[in-house]
């Protein structure tokens, strides 16, 4: 059927731009905060800060010194009473003699045990009926296992330098290192004592807070590639269409404003809007083919590197006296008197991200009242099939996205 201009600038260019004139589809939006305008804002305005190489523990001046001293923390009197290529004979704790591959620090029972360096915990395996070992692992693939001790953390738990990660269960603390491979490290070879755990090198407060906020919302998107990855097959696949059907209606419609009789009926600049709207429509359609292949192992690595990463950011942070209650502060400053983006740049409707569940579940729900009427309108001969499917697609992959947000809890 040729389109005249009745369809062109009636219901069929209405549920066009309801599809979102900026390409980003409900699963780019959803959970996000703060905002990409906001991270991409502050990035521009102070850049970020590189985290300090003595944060990483394979770069670290004097480990074994700057974990005793966490512990000392605890428990001023605590020393190193083991160290690395100590001979050990059988005991319930080995099988089998030979070499400590660790340090042991002694404490006493009940004392807490900080962990030297952030990470995710990644394990906690029983050393003994009432002693257990717990293992960090941190941004840079080293894991470190906090031995002879009572937990008070859990599996998939992010912890910060120096928070307590269990107490002691006998008279001390045996510390194992390894590296991405899972050789052990000698980590207190050269050890010269007690250092502070400050980063080296000159950096802005603002950079850091930045660097920070650009963290965190980099975890909070893997974790949501992830969420999305295991949970959304049957919406992406509404996007797909959604985009493919988008495509063809833009290519149709440009083709028949591009005809001479339609010259003088629309201007150049809504031509170039259209066709930067199909460009778009075929950017998005790239993007959910190449999220749809990403395997949700690989999703989780990503995912829990840049958990990792954060956590090694909230570490710097803190370690400098900040807290996220300042970097909220720097938005507020750095966002006031910024225009909010106009409805032409992020679509007609109101941003997913920007709506609560209750407001997302309204909108669902007037979908549904306003999909009513135009199945009505359908039967009646008042709106083409074309019309009327975008319409119901519309409606699906607001279902979808409700039902998404509705089981969705973040973890960042």
């Amino acid at each position: 059927m040729a389109l005249s201009w009745k369809h062109i600038t009636g219901p069929a260019l209405i549920l066009l731009s309801l599809f979102g004139l900026s390409g980003q589809s409900l699963a780019e939006s959803s959970v996000v905060t703060p905002t990409s305008d906001v991270v991409r804002h502050l990035t521009e305005l102070y850049g970020t800060a590189t985290l300090p190489s003595n944060l990483l523990v394979s770069q670290q001046k004097d480990p074994l010194g700057h974990l005793l001293g966490l512990q000392q923390k605890n428990w001023p009197a605590a020393w190193i009473s083991s160290t690395f290529y100590d001979y050990r004979t059988t005991s319930k704790y080995r099988r089998q003699a030979g070499l400590h591959l660790g340090y042991d620090i002694a404490l006493p029972f009940g004392a807490r045990v900080s962990t030297g360096w952030p990470g995710r915990v990644v394990a906690i395996v029983p050393w003994t009926d009432t002693e257990y070992g717990v293992t960090v692992a941190s941004a840079d693939g080293t894991e470190v296992t906090y031995g002879h001790i009572t937990p008070t953390v859990s599996v998939g738990q992010h912890l910060l330098t120096g928070q307590t990660v269990g107490t002691i269960a006998s008279d001390h603390v045996d510390v194992k290192m390894r590296d991405g491979k899972g050789r052990y490290i000698p980590f207190g070879e050269g050890s010269q004592g007690v250092i502070a755990y400050r980063p080296q090198g000159q950096v802005s407060r603002n950079q850091i807070l930045t660097a920070w906020l650009v963290a965190k919302s980099t975890a909070q998107q893997a974790d949501d590639d992830l969420y999305l990855a295991k949970n959304a097959t049957q919406k992406w696949q509404l996007e797909k269409r959604a985009a493919r059907r988008r495509i063809a209606s833009l290519e149709q419609t440009l083709g028949q404003l591009t005809q001479p009789e339609f010259e003088t009926l629309i201007s150049r600049r809504r031509l170039e809007q259209l066709r930067q709207e199909k460009r778009q429509a075929e950017q998005l359609l790239k993007d959910i083919d190449q999220r749809d292949n990403s395997t949700p192992a690989e999703l989780a690595r990503r995912r829990d590197a840049s958990l990792a990463n954060l956590s090694m950011m909230e570490s710097w942070a803190h370690s400098e006296g900040l807290s996220w209650s300042d970097v909220e502060a720097l938005i507020k400053k750095s966002m006031k008197g910024r225009p909010e983006p106009s409805s032409e740049d992020n679509g007609a409707d109101k941003s997913q991200a920007t709506l609560t569940l209750a407001q997302l579940k309204e909108q669902r729900n007037e979908g549904q009242r306003r999909l009513k009427l135009l199945e009505e309108l359908y039967r009646s001969g008042g709106l083409s099939r074309q019309e009327i499917e975008d319409r119901r697609l519309q409606q699906q992959l607001l279902e979808e996205e409700y039902k998404l947000r509705a089981k969705r809890t973040p973890r960042i």
